[in-house]
């Protein structure tokens, strides 16, 4: 039987390799594909400012300053001080590291590797994440839309616009293809309800009517040029396009159309307000919300927090399906990403 005896120095451990060629080293033995797709996540600016900061290199660093570090990352997109990681991003995060760091153990030396313990993992790792972190709300979502109508002149589409895409997301389209799915015969409008062609989502009445003012817009002064509202594929959701592109619009490819709705959200969130309100923060708040209307917020936390028993479990997919995450596998993930308001 092999055993491996762990030695722990504390903080004044050397690493014997520095950072960045470890990096190399570790990502030059996977699959180039494979590297290509995972190196952005734990190979960041963030962590060798971080680094700097601290006096120490990566492996030298201990559960508290790791979970300082990961609270820097994508901060810099946002106005928040806390962190810019969501509860699944910070799984694969840790994941990674916990891989490198047993690869330094493996080549380099015999150290306790740190991504094990209790207070990196899991949700006790988020709630240090989260720590002075303002919970995101639909009263916060509802501030941020505000702040858009103020800066716009009055009757101006942009505030409209992307509170309408703010609205979708929310009320349970769950990615800008179910937006572009949509066809206006869908739209029961005495019951405030979007038939797809795999579930039905519950709209506002606010967003049945921003609906209908846009797909009965022609056209708008953009201040930089008059844009037409058009269709792609006789979605019911419309986009603001230039003269000069309307004819070749058909044409563009769904990845593209589906991008620009987003974009019309983030340009004016993320880019230029820095907060950071993307369509999947948005979408899983409206299922959170939906989940604490229907049970109560105790209980739709202790939902969510559940992990051992079948009957919360069924009771979530059983909800969930009725949003329209039709799987277990969906149910799980989306359950992962829940924990964030949970937390919070």
């Amino acid at each position: 039987m092999l055993f491996y005896i762990y030695i722990y120095r504390g903080d004044d451990k050397m690493s014997k390799i520095k950072t960045k060629d470890l990096m190399n080293e570790y990502f030059s033995k996977m699959n180039k594909i494979r590297a290509k797709k995972n190196r952005n996540h734990i190979d960041r600016k963030e962590m060798y400012d971080y680094e700097r900061k601290i006096g120490k290199q990566l492996i030298e660093m201990n559960a508290e300053e790791l979970i300082e570090m990961v609270r820097t990352f994508g901060r810099e997109k946002t106005d928040s001080n806390g962190t810019g990681v969501a509860y699944n991003s910070y799984k694969q995060i840790s994941s990674m590291y916990r891989d490198l760091w047993d690869y330094y153990i493996d080549h380099y030396e015999v150290i306790r590797n740190p991504w094990y313990k209790k207070e990196l993992r899991g949700r006790e790792a988020y709630k240090k994440l989260s720590e002075g972190v303002e919970p995101l709300t639909w009263e916060r979502v509802e501030e941020t839309i505000q702040t858009l109508y103020d800066e716009y002149d009055n009757g101006y589409y942009v505030p409209m616009y992307v509170e309408l895409i703010i609205l979708l997301f929310y009320h349970g389209f769950a990615t800008a293809k179910e937006i572009i799915a949509m066809k206006r015969g869908m739209v029961d409008f005495d019951n405030l309800i979007v038939n797809l062609p795999n579930k039905k989502i519950h709209i506002s009445k606010r967003c049945a009517k921003l609906l209908e003012y846009f797909y009965h817009l022609d056209t708008t002064d953009a201040h930089t040029g008059i844009y037409y509202v058009v269709s792609w594929h006789d979605s019911y959701f419309r986009f603001f396009v230039r003269k000069s592109r309307v004819a070749d619009f058909q044409d563009r490819k769904k990845e593209d159309v589906c991008a620009a709705i987003v974009r019309a959200m983030t340009s004016q969130l993320r880019q230029k307000r820095r907060i950071d309100l993307n369509y999947r923060r948005i979408y899983n708040l409206g299922f959170y919300d939906f989940l604490c209307k229907r049970l109560g917020k105790q209980k739709a936390n202790e939902l969510v927090l559940s992990v051992r028993s079948p009957e919360d479990t069924e009771i979530l997919y059983l909800l969930a399906k009725e949003y329209g995450i039709s799987t277990p596998e969906q149910t799980t993930l989306w359950k992962g990403r829940l924990i964030q308001y949970v937390t919070e």
